[in-house]
């Protein structure tokens, strides 16, 4: 059973969210700077706005969550799954993308700035 936690506009900055469960979890507009959310579960989650600058997002299952516009400033998502994910107008300047999933992602005016990218995106 999933709890669909309502943390919209949540001040989670330096949060341990280690292997966390947030599946289909409202964090639009949320303040996760810094935060370990690492091997957290965060599918279908609504992370529209969010700031995870700087956050750990290593191993974490992102699939078909919701991350239009969000700011993922120097975050490191080795490994993560983003499969189905939502990055429409993303600012990834910086990011670790570096064997993550990106199955039938939208990308779309997202920004890779210096990201370390997986081969096949920076072809």
């Amino acid at each position: 059973m999933t709890i669909k936690a309502n943390l919209r506009e949540a001040n989670l900055g330096g949060a341990n969210l280690i292997g966390a469960n947030l599946s289909q979890a409202n964090l639009n507009g949320s303040q996760l700077m810094g935060a370990n959310l690492s091997t957290a579960t965060l599918c279908q989650a609504h992370l529209r706005g969010a700031d995870l600058s700087e956050a750990l997002v290593a191993g974490a299952n992102l699939t078909s969550a919701d991350l239009r516009q969000a700011v993922l400033y120097a975050t490191n998502l080795h490994g993560a799954v983003l499969n189905q994910a939502n990055l429409e107008q993303a600012n990834l300047t910086g990011a670790n993308l570096w064997q993550v999933q990106m199955e039938h992602t939208c990308l779309k005016g997202a920004n890779f700035t210096g990201a370390v990218l997986p081969q096949t995106l920076s072809d």
